[in-house]
């Protein structure tokens, strides 16, 4: 048979297990929160870049079908794209891009040669600080 300080000091140990056990477990699903939004946050960053690309893309597809196109706005993956070409002379012209995704806006310019052809020649491209939000939708 135990003595009843025998029996107190088992239920102190048990206790203190088990509180040791739900703050590492506490701690391990903080942890896992944290990756996890991590993870959504550079998902998200991607996610605009390719976005980004993608409407510098569709820029010069919608030049190359029409060389009179100088400015688009539209949803597209799960974002929204805007465009704008300006004419520097008859073989070249500015892209302004911006892409916005989940309160993730990026912009770029580049200019741009036309070749023989009528293929396109990116002759520099860079990221740009985004045009402020007034008047977007």
């Amino acid at each position: 048979m135990r003595r009843p300080s025998e029996a107190g000091q088992a239920l102190i140990l048990a206790l203190l297990v088990l509180f040791l056990t739900s703050v590492a477990a506490a701690v391990l699903g903080l942890g896992l929160a944290l990756d996890q939004r991590a993870i959504l946050d550079e998902m998200e960053r991607a996610r605009s870049r390719q976005l980004l690309d993608g409407a510098l893309a569709d820029a010069l597809a919608r030049r190359h079908e029409n060389s009179f196109f100088t400015r688009h706005e539209e949803e597209f993956g799960g974002g929204e794209i805007r465009s704008a070409i300006v004419s520097r002379s008859p073989i070249q012209f500015d892209v302004a891009v911006v892409a916005s995704y989940r309160g993730r806006r990026r912009a770029a310019r580049s200019r741009v040669q036309i070749l023989a052809g009528g293929k396109f020649r990116v002759l520099s491209w860079s990221r740009i600080p985004p045009p402020p939000s007034i008047g977007e939708r």
